[in-house]
């Protein structure tokens, strides 16, 4: 970590936050939010990401806007018209830069992000050293992964340049009234009742996990034992979460098990999912 460090707290109030990563990087980021929030209330926060992970962010309320940057989409446009490509992401950078953010926090781990928040003007720019990629960081600390503790805690050292000393490290999804009641409606329409004790079980690891995806993920047969083993054991009832693509891995655990769950599988959106998960028990 570089030794610069500021005497006196930031005292900027506009403040940008980059993780342009998949859902479970963005949740990890949360805490930096909170914290951020406790420090400076009337901050205004930015947060650019992509396309999967805005609807987490935009029920956010400590977050003011939310800025989405989706490559595939971009790379998509430049072939089917360079002149658009370039004019749409002109807009898409001014509308960035007429925020007019002084501080940033980057937790891209590349070097593209920090040259154009460099570009804009933004004074002091935040972020981690990977692979010496941090060329247009103003402080950063050098690291080669998230091997050595978990990544809320990496992101939330980046606060201590700004002498903040983190006080809420838990990951927080906020759920908003619609779509609470839609999980219990929802529920409820499954036979599952909100006196009922519910333990939601997710086999699978999304698609961002890819092809290494059977080699991260536990064996299938031992979710089927360990769901039968909790519904056998204790007066639960049980749900089995999954997105489409994952139809067949989560059929495969329900068909196995001896007991009964329910599976809801490919039946949501995010928001949607998250609000069920937060109706488990």
């Amino acid at each position: 970590m570089d030794n610069k460090r500021h005497n006196l707290k930031v005292v900027s109030k506009k403040i940008i936050i980059v993780n342009p990563f998949g859902i479970g990087d963005v949740v990890f980021s949360t805490p930096v939010i909170e914290n951020l929030k406790i420090a400076y209330p009337d901050s205004f926060i930015g947060y650019l990401c992509n396309a999967r992970t805005a609807p987490i962010l935009q029920t956010n309320p400590k977050i003011d806007k939310v800025f989405i940057y989706e490559k595939d989409d971009w790379r998509k446009l430049w072939k089917e018209s360079k002149f658009k490509c370039i004019v749409d992401f002109i807009k898409f950078l001014s509308e960035i830069k007429k925020c007019k953010f002084d501080l940033a926090v980057d937790l891209s781990l590349g070097r593209h992000y920090s040259f154009f928040l460099w570009l804009f003007g933004v004074g002091k720019r935040y972020g981690f050293n990977y692979h010496n990629r941090g060329l247009f960081l103003t402080d950063k600390i050098d690291i080669e992964g998230y091997q050595d503790k978990h990544v809320i805690e990496y992101y939330l050292d980046l606060l201590h340049f700004m002498n903040l000393n983190p006080t809420a490290i838990e990951p927080k999804v906020y759920i908003d009234t619609a779509h609470s009641t839609w999980a219990e409606d929802f529920l409820k329409s499954k036979g599952i009742n909100s006196d009922d004790y519910l333990i939601g079980v997710v086999p699978g690891g999304g698609v961002s996990w890819g092809k290494a995806v059977d080699i991260r993920r536990w064996a299938k047969e031992k979710f089927t034992q360990l769901a039968d083993k909790i519904i056998g054991n204790f007066p639960v009832k049980m749900v089995i979460f999954g997105d489409k693509f994952e139809l067949e891995l989560c059929s495969s655990i329900v068909s196995g098990m001896k007991n009964k769950a329910v599976m809801i599988v490919g039946q949501t959106d995010l928001l949607q999912f998250v609000a069920l998960l937060s109706k488990c028990n």
